[in-house]
């Protein structure tokens, strides 16, 4: 547990770049040696791969103010603010970590729910939340 909310042992790094500054950052990120994925299905959230096995983080490419990164720092600011919301959510994730997953797409799914609503609580649009909920549930494969 990390600041009282229960995690799994890698860590999400969200770099912001404005539009003008991506194609850089992504170039940066291959010479660097990373595996650039693409988008996986979110708009203006590049995902990359480290070369090392058994990396312990996963890295996004995130144009600044896109949905995908407000979803991931709404989370993250509404978890440190409120107890509830945080023990609600880490208890999501224990459950979530005793089941055998086939894929991380599936995982995703389970927890749209969940992010539904603290981001609710976090007073983001029903619309925003909707395509939230529509990108966990593309294949992160793809």
């Amino acid at each position: 547990m990390l600041g009282g909310l229960a995690a799994k042992p890698v860590i999400d790094i969200d770099i912001i770049v404005q539009q003008q500054n991506l194609e850089r950052a992504i170039e940066a990120l291959k010479a660097a040696g990373y595996e650039y994925r693409g988008d996986m299905g979110i708009p203006d959230r590049h995902c990359f791969k480290s070369a090392k096995p058994y990396s312990a983080q996963n890295i996004y490419v995130c144009l600044e103010g896109c949905l995908a990164l407000r979803n991931h720092l709404l989370v993250r600011d509404l978890c440190r603010q409120d107890d509830n919301i945080r023990d609600a959510y880490g208890q999501k994730k224990i459950e979530l970590s005793k089941q055998e997953w086939s894929s991380v797409d599936d995982y995703c799914v389970a927890k749209n729910d969940i992010l539904a609503w603290i981001l609710s609580h976090g007073g983001m649009p029903v619309p925003e939340i909707d395509q939230i909920r529509a990108s966990n549930t593309v294949s992160q494969d793809e």
